[in-house]
C-alpha cells in the first residue's frame, strides 16, 4: 500500500479538515471520492478520518500506511493519544511552536525511528513514547524536568539516552523493558528515581547513580540480568532489599557506607550487605519520634540508621543527644547508641551536659537510660561539676554517696552503688 503523508494544521474549531498529500495516485489508493483529513475529537484525540461525499468516517489507527506527519507551526500543543497506535508512522516534525505534549502522543507507534523535540517543550505526557519498539534515538530539549511514567516503557531498540543537565526526577517505569539500551547518562541533578524505573534493561551492564540520590524503591533495577556493577549514591538512605532482584551478574556494588565493594549474588545477600553497614528495617525518624519501630507497611525496606546516627539535626545535637534529652526509654535510645557508639563521648552544646546527664534531668527521665549511658563510658561522671551530698541515711549502716544533677525545675540523684 501506499505512503500517506498528513500536515497537521492549528484546530481553531472542534473539527478541522486538511487535504492529504499522498505520494501515489489518489484515486488508485482511496477512491476519486474519498480524502484524507483529521478530526478533533471531544478536544482530546486527534484521529484520521476519511471524507466520502459528504460524511467523514474514521479510520481504525494503524490501518492506513501514515508514515509521515508535519506539525504546522500554528500547533502549541499535541493533545492525549493524538497518534496512539499509529503503527506506520515513522517521522514526524515537531516545530519549535510546541511547549507541550501531552499522555501517550505516540503510546504504540511501533515503526516511529527517531525524534527530535524541540528546546521549547517544557512538559511531556506519561507514556508518551510507550511501546516504540522501533525507536532508536530521541533528542530530549533541555528545558524539561521530569521524564514521567512509563515515559520510554516498551522502545526495546533504543541503545542508549544522554538526559539533558535540567532533569530531576525519573517516574516509575520510565526506561522499563528497553531490552536494548545498555548506557544511560544521569545528570548530577537527578534527585528521585522510581520504582521499576529500569526494569527488564537485559542489556545494562553497569550505572552510576547521581550522589544526591537518597531512595531506591522496588524493582527499581529488576532483572537487568546483564548489569554486572553499580556505583550507588552518597546521600542514600533507603533501599529496597528487591532493588536488584533478577540482576543474576551483578558482582560489585560500590557504596561509601558499605565496607566491601565484592557482591555475593545469592538469596540474602543484599540484606545481609545492608545490615552489616548499619540498616535496619526501622524508620530513623521513629525512634525520636516515639512512633512504632515495627517495619514500614512496604516490606523490604532498610534505612541507613547509622549514618543518620552520626548527622547533626537542625539544633546541632547528633540523635543520642536528642533522645537523652527527650527522655527516650532506653530501647529505643540504645539502637542510637548501637549506631553511633564514639557519639557517648559528646557534650550537649546547649546544655554542657554528657548524654547520661542530658538523661537524667526532667520529671520524665528514664532511669534504664541513665543507668545504661553512664554504665557504656564511666568517665562522664567526671564532668559534674558539684560537690558529692551525704545520703540522709548516712547515719545507718549502709552509707551511699551521691550526685544531684538539675536543670533549675527538676533534679534527679545518681547513687554509687
Amino acid at each position: 500500500m501506499a505512503e500517506v503523508s498528513h500536515r497537521i494544521r492549528s484546530l481553531p474549531q472542534t473539527i478541522s479538515i486538511d487535504t492529504a498529500t499522498v505520494t501515489d495516485d489518489l484515486s488508485t489508493l482511496l477512491g476519486a471520492t474519498e480524502i484524507f483529513g483529521l478530526r478533533l475529537i471531544n478536544e482530546l484525540n486527534i484521529v484520521p478520518h476519511i471524507y466520502r461525499g459528504e460524511t467523514w468516517e474514521t479510520v481504525v489507527p494503524g490501518t492506513k500506511q501514515i508514515s509521515t506527519v508535519e506539525v504546522d507551526a500554528a500547533v502549541t500543543s499535541i493533545v492525549r493519544s493524538a497518534f496512539r497506535n499509529w503503527k506506520s508512522l515513522r517521522n514526524i516534525t515537531v516545530p519549535s511552536t510546541i511547549t507541550s505534549l501531552e499522555s501517550s502522543v505516540f503510546h504504540g507507534c511501533s515503526s516511529l525511528t527517531s525524534v527530535i523535540l524541540p528546546p521549547t517543550i517544557k512538559t511531556l505526557g506519561h507514556g508518551i513514547f510507550f511501546g516504540c519498539s522501533s525507536l532508536t534515538s530521541v533528542t530530549l530539549p533541555p528545558t524539561i524536568t521530569t521524564l514521567p511514567f512509563h515515559a520510554f516503557s516498551g522502545c526495546s531498540s533504543l541503545t542508549s539516552v544522554t538526559l539533558p543537565p535540567t532533569i530531576t526526577t525519573l517516574g516509575n517505569g520510565v526506561f522499563s523493558h528497553c531490552s536494548s539500551l545498555t548506557s544511560v547518562t544521569l545528570p548530577s541533578t537527578v534527585t528521585a528515581i522510581g520504582s521499576h524505573a529500569f526494569l527488564g534493561c537485559s542489556s545494562l551492564i553497569s550505572m552510576v547513580l547521581p550522589s544526591d540520590i537518597s531512595v531506591l524503591c522496588h524493582h527499581t533495577f529488576k532483572d537487568c540480568s546483564q548489569l554486572t556493577s553499580i556505583h550507588l549514591p552518597d546521600n542514600l538512605t533507603t533501599i529496597s532489599i528487591r532493588t536488584f532482584e533478577g540482576c543474576s551478574k551483578l558482582t560489585s556494588i560500590e557504596a561509601s557506607s558499605f565496607s566491601t565493594t565484592t557482591f555475593h549474588n545469592k538469596n540474602g545477600a543484599l540484606k545481609e550487605l545492608l545490615v552489616q553497614s548499619g540498616f535496619s528495617t526501622v524508620r530513623p525518624d521513629n525512634i525520636l519520634q516515639n512512633r512504632s519501630l515495627r517495619p514500614p507497611p512496604i516490606k523490604n525496606i532498610y534505612f541507613d540508621v547509622r549514618n543518620w546516627a552520626r548527622t547533626r539535626g537542625v539544633d546541632g545535637r547528633l540523635p543520642i543527644l536528642s533522645a537523652a534529652a527527650r527522655s527516650l526509654k532506653w530501647n529505643r535510645t540504645k539502637q542510637i547508641f548501637g549506631a553511633n557508639m564514639p557519639s557517648i563521648v559528646e557534650v550537649d552544646g546547649s546544655t554542657g551536659l554528657p548524654p547520661f546527664m542530658l538523661a537524667a534531668v526532667g520529671s520524665t527521665s528514664d532511669i534504664e537510660s541513665v543507668y545504661n549511658l553512664l554504665r557504656e563510658y564511666p568517665p562522664a561522671i567526671g564532668a559534674v561539676d558539684c560537690e558529692p551530698r551525704r545520703s540522709s541515711f548516712a547515719k545507718g549502716p549502709r552509707k551511699r554517696e551521691g550526685i544531684f544533677l538539675s536543670d533549675g525545675q527538676s533534679s534527679v540523684k545518681l547513687v554509687r552503688r
